[in-house]
């Protein structure tokens, strides 16, 4: 019988047929192995519902991208702190629609911004410099997640939360860099350069920094959705596997 296995993946996006390629090519059981996402289930690719049908099915779990954080804001009639994109609007409203949207959405709304795993912490984007002990910050950081989404708040208006779902810079006190590309100067640098922590920290986000493997750090964001890949980490063999992706017409 073959041991129970962690398996992380970077973000989706939307592609739901390299993740059932990625799936099958790691010959994945849902009856022993555990699933785990980076965020960004959705958005720019052409089956977002899709890929939420398929990963809650699996019993998938995941920590909140960008955007999802995007998906639930504009599902729960909140203004974004942008302007989304012809894609998110059509996605959101197509979601709404189906008989289980509703359940998928609630679903995207019970994922955490940061999860403690014992030995591996899961964020979408960055820990932020000063956090302490990670076990300890997921728990502030989740309740204060939960808690706005319960007084209808938007996840991106929280500053810690912020950097956790958006940040790729910042200074050494935590300050998050304005801009991202092209890549900002000093004091900002690469947040994954002030990181201090004995947990394997494994994150997405980044797809033009592609993948990032170094001891304590797995940055799998291989840029599926932009014709990259789609990337896979197995913690208990500490191997990285991938899959092909076509650029979205």
């Amino acid at each position: 019988m073959r041991a129970k296995r962690r398996i992380f993946i970077g973000d989706v996006q939307g592609c739901r047929e390299p993740l059932e390629r990625l799936l099958s090519k790691l010959g994945f059981e849902p009856s022993g192995d555990r699933l785990f996402m980076t965020g960004d289930l959705v958005n720019r690719g052409p089956d977002s519902l899709g890929v939420l049908r398929l990963l809650k099915r699996l019993g998938a779990r995941s920590v909140l991208g960008n955007h999802d954080a995007h998906l639930l804001d504009l599902a729960r009639g909140r203004a974004p702190d942008y302007r989304p994109q012809p894609q998110e609007l059509k996605d959101v409203q197509f979601i709404r629609t189906q008989e289980d949207g509703a359940e998928l959405i609630a679903w995207v709304e019970s994922f955490p911004a940061l999860l403690h795993l014992k030995d591996v912490v899961l964020v979408h984007a960055a820990i932020r410099p000063g956090w302490g002990p990670l076990k300890q910050a997921a728990r502030l950081l989740n309740r204060r997640l939960f808690e706005g989404h319960a007084a209808g708040r938007s996840a991106l208006d929280d500053e810690d939360l912020h950097f956790a779902l958006t940040a790729r810079f910042c200074d050494p006190s935590g300050r998050q860099a304005p801009q991202d590309w092209p890549p900002p100067g000093p004091p900002y640098v690469n947040w994954v350069e002030l990181l201090e922590v004995r947990e394997t920290v494994v994150f997405g986000h980044f797809a033009r920094q592609g993948l990032l493997q170094r001891p304590g750090i797995r940055g799998l964001d291989s840029g599926c959705v932009h014709g990259g890949a789609l990337t896979a980490w197995i913690a208990e063999e500490d191997r990285l596997e991938s899959v092909p992706c076509r650029r979205k017409k």
